[in-house]
């Protein structure tokens, strides 16, 4: 192993320990060193990270402020220099850190006899546009059978690159919303037009409701919530009119 190597190893390394996933560790680890923009197929055959998977991983480090992704064709992102790493790293451990304390101190104000906090059934307010673009994109990953999904425009950057799922219903608010969707990679017939002034998603196993702005909403993976907002939406999606 070259000297090369053994850097690249070993910042792979430490970002992993920082709370990366192995595949954000190698995309980054691989950035800060080419010291440029790199096309996105480049950067799955140099770190082994599968084509489907390099789109997320570059939005889930652009997100965290960590790279740059410049939408051309092909696709291109670069990173700070390995120099300028630590900086911006010790501003995402602060940040992360003060998110879980926040989430303590909800879990204390939470009346268990509620039935909010069981067994990993939950259902917690959230509040903020980067807050809740990253509980989207959690929230998003983790689904395959079902969604339906109602945004406008501003909604479309909460939505990860590459979903894939046997049933999706849409409900946009204008044309041009839907063909930013399809160029994200999630692509349907079943699409229908309405501005009912919220973003929201309901999947098999949870849901998402806020203000069309993104600021103030709420999620649930308690069964009963998630069919309720299934009812809401698909209420929603059939007494909309198709998209033509």
């Amino acid at each position: 192993m070259n000297s090369e190597d053994r850097t690249l190893s070993s910042l792979e390394r430490l970002l992993r320990e920082l709370g990366l996933s192995s595949y954000e560790s190698k995309a980054l680890a691989y950035l800060a060193l080419s010291r440029e923009q790199v096309k996105a197929s480049d950067l799955s055959k140099a770190t082994g990270i599968p084509r489907t998977k390099v789109y997320a991983v570059l939005e889930s480090l652009e997100d965290l402020g960590l790279v740059k992704v410049f939408p051309t064709r092909p696709l291109r992102a670069s990173s700070p220099p390995p120099e300028l790493l630590p900086t911006l790293l010790s501003e995402m451990v602060v940040e992360e850190a003060l998110r879980k304390l926040s989430l303590l101190k909800k879990m204390f104000k939470i009346e268990f006899s509620e039935g909010l906090w069981v067994l990993g059934e939950i259902t917690l307010p959230v509040g903020g546009r980067n807050t809740i673009r990253r509980v989207s994109n959690v929230l998003l990953r983790d689904f395959k059978d079902f969604l339906i999904l109602v945004t406008n425009g501003e909604g479309v950057e909460f939505v990860p690159f590459g979903l894939r799922c046997r049933n999706v219903s849409l409900v946009v608010d204008s044309p041009d919303t839907y063909e930013k969707l399809r160029n994200r990679g999630l692509g349907t017939r079943s699409v229908r037009m309405a501005n009912p002034g919220l973003f929201a998603f309901v999947t098999e196993k949870s849901g998402l409701i806020s203000d069309e702005n993104m600021m103030n909403g709420f999620i649930s993976t308690e069964p009963g919530l998630v069919k309720a907002l299934t009812v809401l939406l698909r209420a929603l999606y059939l007494t909309s009119p198709a998209l033509k």
